[in-house]
């Protein structure tokens, strides 16, 4: 088949009903699996505006980022926040003002 062998029985496990597999019920349920939230949502408005007062107070991403981890909170990466950042920027907002070297406009 050219696949491990572990993948094999990984499939037969989670798609058959003990002694059938049938492909087109299997192609359909990692459909459903594939489509379906994995788990809450790590991005909620109650960190979101957290996010934003950090960096109102000229935290960087890095810094935010770090604070969020060693809070055990949800872990955000510092690429995401820069993403938050210049998305809002591109939406009229202004929290790039607030990057220690924002980028040109």
């Amino acid at each position: 088949m050219g696949r491990d062998r572990s993948t094999v029985c990984r499939e037969l496990a989670r798609n058959s009903d003990g002694s059938d597999y049938q492909a087109e019920a299997a192609q359909t349920r990692a459909d459903q699996r594939g489509s379906q939230p994995t788990g809450p949502r790590k991005l909620t408005d109650a960190l979101c505006k957290q996010v934003k007062w950090l960096l109102r107070r000229y935290w960087s991403p890095e810094q935010i980022a770090n604070e969020l981890a060693e809070r055990d909170g949800p872990s955000l990466s510092h690429q995401w926040i820069y993403q938050l950042i210049y998305a809002e920027q591109a939406a009229g907002g202004e929290l790039w003002e607030y990057l220690r070297h924002p980028r040109k406009q």
